[in-house]
């Protein structure tokens, strides 16, 4: 059973979907849960243009953000919590692992926000290289929200205790499952 365990074994998608969106609806971020590979197994609905327009539209752009979201979740899980982390064009992010039986089975991430001034210059270069429209790309970046540290804080603390709770309900699954296996 340990080798085929998966998050969407132990928990239906339209829960996680039903978490996701609570989470969305309340801090307004872009949020995600990915499996243990970091493909996404939910639907985000609260995708800036930035990312969803232009560097996910990108082949590369959406290489590299599906990089930095694998990143991020190898960083939470190593660290056992959640983390805050900039993406390739600079955005801060966040993830925050989900366990069971004590292996990754999953991941919350999101963010597309900004704590601090763009750096446009960086940006102009970040839309050549995945080669996107630099000013539509300037532009949706200046979009993005800007939130205070200490909200981001806040919020990855609550993104945290959302993890644990989906991680002991992932377990609690996984344990009725060998239970009944071993009968």
């Amino acid at each position: 059973m340990e080798e085929e365990l998966k998050l969407t074994d132990l928990i239906p998608v339209a829960t996680l979907q039903r978490i996701q969106d609570s989470f969305c609806d309340m801090c307004n971020f872009a949020v995600g849960i990915s499996d243990e590979e970091g493909v996404l197994i939910t639907e985000s609905k609260t995708g800036s243009e930035f990312c969803t327009n232009y560097n996910k539209k990108s082949p590369i752009g959406r290489a590299r953000c599906e990089q930095c979201d694998k990143r991020g979740g190898e960083m939470a899980f190593k660290q056992g919590k959640t983390v805050t982390y900039h993406c390739h064009a600079g955005l801060v992010d966040f993830a925050a692992p989900i366990m069971a039986h004590g292996r990754r089975v999953g991941c919350i991430t999101g963010g597309q926000v900004r704590t601090e001034a763009l750096d446009e210059e960086r940006l102009l270069q970040i839309a050549e290289e995945i080669g996107v429209d630099p000013e539509g790309y300037l532009e949706a970046a200046r979009k993005i929200p800007y939130i205070e540290p200490e909200e981001l804080e806040r919020s990855t603390k609550f993104l945290y205790q959302m993890s644990t709770i989906i991680s002991d309900m992932a377990y609690d699954r996984y344990a009725l499952l060998q239970a009944k296996e071993d009968v």
